[in-house]
């Protein structure tokens, strides 16, 4: 009993962590998220959530892809590597994830998603470039880290109804035991110091007795434990 109680305490621990980590990115990145231009960063890490197939085969729709938030100064782009970028449509601003096929110029790009027949219609210029993530061309891997379908998760945490069924109530859930636990804790440290201030004062007592006294006491004692002796038999 006493290993299922340990085993349960750890799976809840291990889901309270699971439960904060997905809170803290899901905040972090909508408060950086206002701040920046409606792009989330963590860090210096962009945290995207796939909204579309057109670069099935990578990663996919409903996949939350990790990135570097680009810096010109700092790195170089080429063909091959993947970006994130603001793409302008009739309908407004939209943010794309698509790869680089080919340069067009210094600081322009033509890009196309992996799942596409056919370029993208408007080139992608450095002003609109978010994030990148290097193509390594002699393994033929891309440095993007993808986190299966957890974007489906996030997107549903960002709604009114998700945030708070998994975001607020576990963390209030969380909050109610750890002050039960903290009341617990807290009526046994008192308990446990009343116990010893009581031993402390009665052996204070007994200190404070003479010789007769003690034995006075002591022989008290045994006629009261022969008494019990004789009671049970």
């Amino acid at each position: 009993m006493k290993v299922l109680k340990k085993i349960g305490s750890v799976l809840l621990d291990v889901l309270i962590v699971l439960v904060m980590i997905v809170a803290l990115i899901v905040i972090v990145n909508s408060v950086t998220a206002r701040t920046n231009d409606g792009v989330g960063n963590v860090f210096g890490v962009t945290v995207f959530s796939v909204q579309s197939d057109s670069m099935s085969g990578t990663f996919e729709e409903g996949d939350v892809i990790l990135g570097k938030a680009y810096d010109r100064d700092d790195y170089q782009l080429k063909v091959g590597d993947v970006i994130t970028f603001w793409s302008y449509t009739d309908d407004g601003r939209v943010i794309n994830t698509h790869r680089i096929i080919s340069i067009v110029s210094e600081g322009v790009y033509q890009t196309q998603g992996d799942a596409e027949e056919s370029p993208d219609a408007r080139t992608v210029s450095t002003v609109q470039i978010i994030a990148c993530y290097e193509y390594d061309q002699q393994n033929d891997k891309d440095g993007i880290i993808v986190l299966p379908a957890l974007g489906l998760i996030i997107d549903f945490l960002k709604a009114p109804a998700g945030f708070i069924i998994f975001i607020i109530l576990p963390l209030l859930a969380l909050t109610a035991y750890e002050a039960y636990n903290f009341a617990k804790n807290l009526s046994a440290y008192r308990k446990e110091k009343r116990e010893l201030l009581a031993q402390k004062q009665a052996k204070d007592q007994f200190d404070s007795l003479t010789e007769e006294q003690k034995q006075e006491l002591f022989k008290k004692y045994l006629e009261q434990k022969n008494n019990q002796e004789n009671k049970q038999d």
